[in-house]
């Protein structure tokens, strides 16, 4: 069986723990080359590495079963480190030197919005698996995501905080990259649509690490609640622990972004994040397919995704999605893989069905999400 190439040393370095660069015996008339741009450095590169480790798994997965056509995946694994210049540096390789005709990412609001414009100008197809902001709705015509937009899952943050919990202020710390920003934007308008106030709104550098200040003004504003959203787990690490540290963790109901809610999140702070609650993107681990997928990165990686399952599934589901459109299309022409994605409908995989909208986004099923007082993990489908 041919071999997968991944034409990037950084990544060989990062899964394999080798150096130098993965090569196959596949001439070129004989690859459909792909790329894949991610953070696989940085504070996102806690969601970002595993996203490419499930691309990569496809891909094996794939090749194994005879490639697409009868011909071998070349995936050309980019990092993108949630940086605009870097994921705009990678988008430029990847199309002018590599001849790509499809590019999976960003995998993160960041990357994607950066490729974007790159991508639509050349009429080279993108798909975007992990990527919230809202922005991208109107990224072009070219420009596809498997992640539902902010403003999709917000507006039921949002709802859930004002109609369930019975907050009617809320106080917002966020940081200034497009993923949190676009969350408290989202949830914002949503918020004082049902009649809700956002009190005070504290935005924060990436190289902040201290918040004690910052809350401490939010003491003395006399809001109900608090919604911190941040790019990575490292930043709601530290709130919750600065929160603990001011005595203010149990006099306000937390309201978190995706990120700030997860299994990380809850076992480093020792179970402080206990009662955040968020929605976003809901998989179902017991579903079939996705149960399949989980399995298979667990033996594949020995270990399951140290991320929330939605973001690996998508980004494995991303390459099946490109494998159907390709062989639909006879090929890879990029007018007829575009035109494909706007037709699907109720397509089915380990991130649950698909379907797109005319702006090239999909809905998806929600889910509530929080950790109870006992540890457990909650997830109420909504």
């Amino acid at each position: 069986m041919k071999k997968m190439i991944i034409a990037v040393a950084l990544l060989v370095i990062l899964l394999t723990g080798c150096t130098g660069q993965l090569t196959g015996e596949v001439v070129k008339e004989d690859v459909i080359k792909i790329g894949f741009i991610s953070p696989m450095t940085g504070s996102a590169a806690t969601y970002g590495l595993p996203a490419a480790k499930a691309a990569i798994m496809a891909s094996e997965q794939i090749n194994a079963e005879g490639g697409i056509l009868g011909r071998q995946i070349e995936l050309i694994v980019e990092d993108g480190a949630c940086n605009a210049k870097l994921a705009t540096n990678a988008a430029n390789k990847l199309i002018h030197m590599d001849d790509v005709n499809v590019i999976l990412g960003g995998h993160c609001s960041t990357e994607s919005l950066a490729i974007a414009p790159i991508a639509n100008d050349n009429k080279i197809l993108q798909f975007a698996s992990i990527t919230s902001s809202k922005d991208f709705t109107d990224s072009g015509d070219y420009s596809f995501r498997n992640m539902p937009s902010s403003d999709y899952y917000a507006f039921r943050l949002a709802e859930y905080a004002y109609n369930v919990k019975g907050v009617r202020s809320v106080a917002v710390v966020y940081e200034q990259l497009d993923f949190p920003m676009s969350v408290y934007l989202s949830f914002a308008k949503s918020f004082e649509d049902l009649g809700g106030e956002i009190v005070t709104v504290q935005a924060y550098y990436s190289d902040e690490t201290d918040f004690r200040s910052r809350l401490l003004k939010i003491s003395e504003s006399g809001v109900d609640a608090i919604l911190f959203s941040s790019h990575g787990e490292d930043d709601a690490i530290l709130y919750y622990r600065q929160l603990a540290e001011l005595g203010m963790l149990d006099e306000y109901e937390l309201i978190a972004n995706v990120v700030g809610a997860n299994q990380k999140v809850f076992d480093e702070t020792n179970g402080l994040s206990a009662g955040a609650f968020t929605v976003g993107p809901y998989v179902d681990p017991a579903r079939w397919q996705t149960a399949k997928m989980l399995q298979e990165y667990n033996t594949k990686y020995e270990q399951n995704p140290q991320t929330d399952y939605f973001f690996v599934a998508s980004s494995y589901d991303a390459l099946y999605l490109i494998k159907d459109a390709i062989e639909s299309c006879s090929g890879d022409e990029v007018e007829c893989l575009k035109n494909f994605l706007y037709s699907v409908e109720d397509w089915e995989g380990a991130a649950g069905t698909v379907s797109f909208d005319e702006n090239g986004d999909v809905l998806s099923s929600l889910g509530l999400h929080y950790f109870d007082s006992d540890g457990e993990e909650i997830w109420e489908q909504i």
